[in-house]
């Protein structure tokens, strides 16, 4: 009873930062069993920012320790006003842990959905945020290569490979579909190198699980 008191009156504290000002749009409540037994709970509020002039995410993370103490991690977050934030439980990185993720904004009519990700370090059993996620939209976990990519729409599509760094993701190759051509790409020190050009027909959008061979 004294933890979940503790917790409740440490997200309560974080509200009161603008609750009286500003004013709630959304809240979400999520929770995660781990393997170990132990239970994380999630709340998400989204909010009007006076101070900010525009939309706030602020996420709170609470996990009881054996030792009888808590683990509380504390973000806040831009926000765009068009998208519910739709937060999702998700393994991104392929470890087999859960991650959370919600909708920060939404580009290309929709197509683009462009999420906040915080990933779940099972060694301190914390999540961190990965600082560059809402760079590349769409954004799965690739079992085949054991990469992350993003599927980005613009006036045709980019497929980007991506290996995780730390708490940031880097490009490691490309697919360009431009109407009937096929561009791959690798990328050297931020530098993209063509690798290999050939005309496909004209399908609709493919999203492929690998590139040599080109796969669907």
């Amino acid at each position: 009873m004294k933890k979940e008191f503790g917790f409740i009156i440490i997200f309560i504290s974080t509200l009161l930062t603008y609750g009286q000002s500003n004013e709630e749009l959304e809240f979400h409540e999520d929770s995660i069993v781990l393997k170990d037994g132990g239970v994380y709970r999630i709340l998400l509020s989204r909010y009007h920012s006076k101070e900010h002039n525009g939309h706030r995410v602020s996420l709170t993370f609470s996990h009881d320790l054996k030792n009888g103490g808590s683990l509380i991690d504390a973000f806040e977050f831009d926000k765009d006003p068009i998208a519910g934030c739709r937060p999702e439980l998700l393994d991104y990185n392929g470890d087999g842990y859960l991650d959370y993720s919600f909708v920060s904004a939404v580009a290309a009519r929709g197509a683009n959905e462009i999420r906040t990700i915080l990933l779940y370090n099972p060694q301190n059993s914390r999540f961190y945020h990965l600082k560059n996620s809402d760079h590349y939209p769409n954004l799965i976990y690739n079992s085949k290569l054991k990469c992350m990519d993003s599927w980005a729409f613009h006036g045709g599509t980019t497929q980007y490979f991506l290996e995780l760094n730390d708490d940031s993701l880097t490009v490691t190759h490309s697919i360009d579909i431009r109407g009937t051509e096929r561009i791959l790409s690798k990328v050297e020190q931020g530098k993209y190198i063509e690798l290999r050009t050939d005309t496909i027909e004209d399908v609709g959008f493919i999203r492929y699980s690998s590139f040599n061979p080109f796969e669907e």
